[in-house]
């Protein structure tokens, strides 16, 4: 009598390393939703210390500064968090 020895194989699927976005469903992570706050947060401090230091050089009092400065950083968060919007990152 002949018995056959029978080798179980386990197959290992190799995992891709994850994406910053579902393949699937297009939905952006918990991180990639935060670097694109960070990043409209960051671009908006920019933009309001560039108009504060144009005005304070141009001649203006601080409140004058203070109150561009305000505009400036107001309107370009807005404008990268609708961008982002757009791009599906938030």
């Amino acid at each position: 009598m002949t018995t056959h020895q029978t080798t179980t194989t386990q197959t290992q699927t190799a995992t891709a390393p994850q994406s910053a976005v579902n393949s699937t469903t297009a939905v952006p992570t918990k991180t990639v939703k935060v670097m694109a706050l960070v990043i409209a947060i960051l671009c908006a401090v920019i933009a309001g210390v560039t108009a504060y230091t144009l005005i304070r050089h141009a001649g203006g009092i601080a409140a004058v500064g203070l109150g561009s400065a305000g505009a400036a950083f107001i309107a370009m968060a807005t404008l990268v968090m609708k961008i982002e919007e757009k791009l599906g990152l938030l």
